[in-house]
């Protein structure tokens, strides 16, 4: 366990050392694969505790806490693998979003990094009907992604969603933001479905959607309200 306390002495030096971009970042890597991504700049302080999730006392220490503004994420450390402290290109180069993002796809396509009517990454932003917004991807260029990116199931900033990285290294998240239905959200936190701009048949149009062990397109309701993520 030393290894742990010796990294996080290391990264505590580093948080309160030198200010903090949206670049860097302490990746948690759990044993089941999954990752917790949190950005250096909202990461306030990384303490232990005896105490597990619980509220059982260990004489042993075996919880791992991390403190944001808003939250406490409290991490068993039986279930992490490693820590990293990294700088990563699927951030963007300051924090005033959103930014364009080149993935290195065939077509040159770029993607934002946040999506329609959201300020970060993070953030699930507006819920829409088909052609609601006009920037939304093809269903080639939603194909393009899937095809030519690489994608993973994580946790930024204490948001579930998919990072997808292209050949060229540039990397955009995608937030499990569910979607609307008559004012009701379903799937919140567990899925992602994010509209292209290509109709299906009268009633339906195409989407990328996504789960945890999952990526793909598929086709909706047009009149579902669900997340856009603009290209151009």
């Amino acid at each position: 366990m030393k290894h742990f306390y010796l990294l996080m002495l290391s990264i505590a030096f580093t948080l309160s050392g030198k200010a903090q971009s949206d670049r860097e970042f302490i990746n948690i890597y759990r044993n089941d694969g999954s990752l917790n991504a949190f950005s250096c700049n909202v990461v306030d302080s990384i303490t232990y505790s005896h105490y597990d999730t619980d509220s059982i006392f260990y004489d042993e220490i075996v919880t791992q806490l991390v403190y944001t503004p808003d939250s406490v994420y409290f991490m068993p450390l039986v279930e992490i693998d490693s820590i990293s402290f990294v700088q990563s290109s699927y951030t963007c180069p300051d924090a005033n979003h959103p930014h364009w993002i080149d993935l290195g796809l065939p077509s040159g396509t770029l993607w934002r990094c946040c999506n329609e009517g959201a300020s970060t990454p993070e953030a699930y932003g507006g819920y829409y009907t088909f052609r609601q917004v006009s920037s939304a991807p093809t269903l080639d260029q939603i194909e393009e992604i899937l095809n030519n990116t690489t994608s993973e199931w994580m946790t930024q900033n204490g948001v579930k969603g998919r990072k997808f990285v292209g050949p060229n290294g540039g990397t955009i998240f995608l937030p499990a933001a569910g979607f609307r239905w008559y004012g009701e959200f379903s799937d919140v936190g567990s899925y992602g479905y994010y509209w292209s701009s290509t109709p299906f048949d009268e009633g339906n149009a195409y989407v990328l959607d996504f789960l945890s062990n999952n990526a793909g397109w598929g086709y909706d309701f047009r009149y579902d309200e669900r997340s856009v993520r603009p290209v151009r």
